[in-house]
């Protein structure tokens, strides 16, 4: 999906517009799930809602809007007055095009638009009274959530925050929280994901989850794109390499890499299935066509002899066309010679005859191909449309056959037409401008809902609103023990963190950006604000001690005595039980999953015999305590658990069992609410630390 925005700045007022409204975190509203209905036999999608809880639609009943309104009048507008010729237009900050490109939004420093393309008219416009600069507005399809970063000189929200915008109850719903500033959003129905400089997260859409983290290099643009169709995500960003590009295909769960230019990537685009992915570099005359499961460079185009800036690759919905943009003031239209994946079957015989005799034209002298250089034989352009030089523009396919839309960062709207037989010059066949002042073409809240638009429908789901800041992370995988041993004392102390997932098996772990947090590439690592730590059992003394008054007390702080003893029982199962136990699961588990060798019965023979004997002295410590350290639950018996519970499942359960004293003690561990958190992700004991 196409976008082109400037470049973000610091200070930001208050989130919410309506001085009268209730900020995120303090309010009891929803944090609705969406909804969005498509019907491909009209012309226009509906808007649909995010649901409210019952008292807000109790509240607001009136505002309800029969089969005959437009959803986004669904709440009284109170468009601005009309700008006056001393009025200066506000300056643009942000254009991107909505999924499917029938609308496209706009990021002024006043506020932010949503417009219609076809036909060209304003839907709704938010100009906020006090700050009011937007650098990234990003919708979904036509749903009535938006994703919105703060930006210009006077930004409405933080650069490092991503406000989640129900425009049902035009305010703030939600927001996520970075560390640095949001380079871009892309979303879809089931996820959000969030671009930082050298970051990438994935959230699931319904609860605000952390589902993945991807390292890249230095991602400036905010470069990166997500597949729409109704399938499983593939998800397409930069690499950790120069040219590189990194592709990951969540229901495979793998991850393919490709080398793509020489020089550093600078715009790549997805078909909607996500087949097939274009890229180019910071060169500019290159566009290359890849097979994003495989990797297969499909085609190469030419876009000039010189180097240009691109900014922005569009598929036709059949990928039987691609558009280009640079700063070189001429939109491009190349012929492709690849259909996407299962999108060929749909496309009428007569296309692929079209193709054939438009197809990108070679230069005349290929038949000296591989004796002339590269150049001669090169692909180019069908059609090509002449704008300004040096202005920015993006760019999509229209709904209409063999339609251009062309959006430029000074307002201006365009939408041509080519001729896929013939090519040559596009026609135009219109021209806007989205930043003067509303037309009679601009809804208010008095307009019948066009012909075509589906009635709006509030779904009374109940979820409670979520704030997330990224203060205390985990680093890691949580089938590791030692980052389930933290997990376990986070989640005893009742302490709110995130889970960052470390792709231990891709080796995520070894990466330059994770060696930085623990040179030594072991997981798990803990960031709280500026501490970083990493060993399981420092990190789990922390967490206990500054949430000492919190939940279980796990270090007996009150007692000097019993302190002392905790840590007694705690220097027990490093020196003495940890290193049996931990021995014997390398062999047993660990071994076999790497596949290269068999578990050496020796080694589990020599450590099942120290096992057993600080087992023995386990049985006569809790005949006397119920617990290690005493009469109460601390962090001497919650070391013993993850590793305790992967030993449980192999043939030699029985050293446990046949103690009865152990026994009780062991199924009082797996009893504890902590535990039943996190026991559903110790599946495989990668080796840690």
């Amino acid at each position: 999906m196409a976008t082109v925005s400037s470049s973000l700045s610091s200070p930001w007022p208050n989130p919410n517009p309506n001085p009268d409204s209730t900020s995120a975190s303090e309010s009891d509203s929803t944090f609705p799930s969406h909804h969005d209905r498509g019907d491909d036999t009209e012309s226009l999608d509906s808007f649909s809602s995010m649901s409210l809880n019952s008292e807000d639609v109790n509240r607001n009943s009136d505002r309800i809007p029969d089969s005959n309104r437009d959803l986004n009048i669904q709440t009284p507008i109170s468009p601005p007055a009309p700008n006056s010729p001393a009025t200066p237009l506000p300056s643009l900050l942000y254009l991107s095009f909505n999924q499917d490109h029938a609308c496209f939004a706009v990021g002024t420093d006043r506020g932010f638009r949503i417009l219609n393309c076809d036909p060209f008219r304003e839907i709704f416009r938010r100009d906020f009274d006090r700050g009011g600069g937007v650098a990234v507005v990003e919708m979904l399809f036509r749903c009535n959530i938006l994703a919105l970063v703060g930006g210009g000189p006077d930004p409405q929200y933080p650069p490092n925050k991503v406000m989640i915008w129900d425009d049902h109850q035009s305010r703030c719903i939600g927001e996520l929280s970075f560390r640095s500033d949001v380079r871009s959003v892309r979303l879809r129905r089931d996820r959000i994901i969030v671009v930082l400089e050298q970051k990438i997260f994935v959230y699931n859409f319904a609860d605000l989850k952390l589902m993945h983290q991807i390292e890249t290099i230095a991602n400036p643009k905010g470069l990166c794109a997500v597949s729409q169709g109704a399938g499983s995500m593939v998800l397409v960003c930069p690499g950790l390499q120069k040219g590189q590009v990194r592709i990951e295909h969540y229901a495979s769960k793998r991850t393919k890499f490709i080398m793509a230019h020489d020089s550093r990537i600078a715009c790549f685009a997805l078909t909607q299935d996500g087949h097939l992915l274009a890229t180019a570099s910071s060169k500019g005359t290159l566009v290359r066509v890849f097979n994003t499961v495989d990797g297969t460079l499909r085609q190469e185009v030419r876009r000039g002899a010189d180097r240009a800036e691109i900014y922005s690759l569009a598929f036709s919905s059949s990928a039987q066309w691609l558009a280009v943009s640079s700063d070189k003031g001429t939109v491009h239209v190349f012929g492709l010679k690849v259909n996407s994946g299962s999108q060929v079957k749909d496309t009428p015989r007569i296309a692929s005859d079209v193709t054939r005799s438009a197809s990108s034209p070679s230069s005349s002298l290929s038949l000296f191909k591989g004796v002339l250089p590269k150049y001669f034989s090169s692909e180019w352009s069908v059609a090509q449309f002449r704008l300004v030089e040096g202005t920015q523009y993006i760019v999509a396919f229209g709904h209409q056959k063999n339609t251009v839309v062309i959006l430029g960062m000074d307002g201006s709207f365009y939408r041509c037409q080519f001729d896929p037989v013939n090519g040559g010059e596009m026609s135009q066949l219109e021209y806007h401008n989205c930043l003067k002042p509303p037309s009679s073409s601009c809804l208010t809240s008095n307009d019948k809902t066009p012909r075509g638009l589906l009635s709006l429908i509030i779904p009374r789901v109940h979820s409670r609103i979520l704030i997330r800041t990224l203060t205390t992370q985990v680093y890691g995988d949580q089938m590791s023990v030692c980052v389930a041993r933290v997990l376990l004392c986070l989640h005893e102390k009742n302490t709110e963190f995130e889970l960052v997932p470390v792709n231990l098996f891709a080796c995520d772990h070894k990466l330059p950006s994770f060696l930085s947090m623990n040179p030594f590439g072991q997981v798990p690592v803990l960031q709280d604000d500026d501490l970083t730590l990493f060993e399981s059992r420092a990190i789990t003394a922390y967490v206990a001690e500054k949430h000492k008054e919190e939940g279980t007390d796990l270090t007996r702080h009150q007692d000097s005595k019993e302190a002392a003893i905790v840590k007694l029982w705690s220097e027990v199962e490093a020196h003495h039980f940890n290193p049996a136990i931990s021995a014997v699961i390398h062999q047993l588990i660990v071994v076999p999953l790497q596949g290269e060798k068999s578990p050496d019965a020796g080694i589990v023979k020599e450590n099942l015999e120290k096992l057993e004997k600080v087992l023995d002295v386990y049985e006569e410590r809790l005949g006397k305590t119920k617990y290690l350290a005493g009469d109460s639950y601390t962090l001497a018996d919650l070391h013993h658990v993850p590793y305790t519970y992967y030993f449980m499942k192999t043939s030699h359960a029985g050293l446990v069992n046949d103690r009865p004293k152990v026994k009780a003690w062991w199924d009082d561990l797996c009893s504890r609410p902590a535990f039943l958190k996190v026991s559903p992700g110790l599946t495989v004991a990668p080796t840690t630390d």
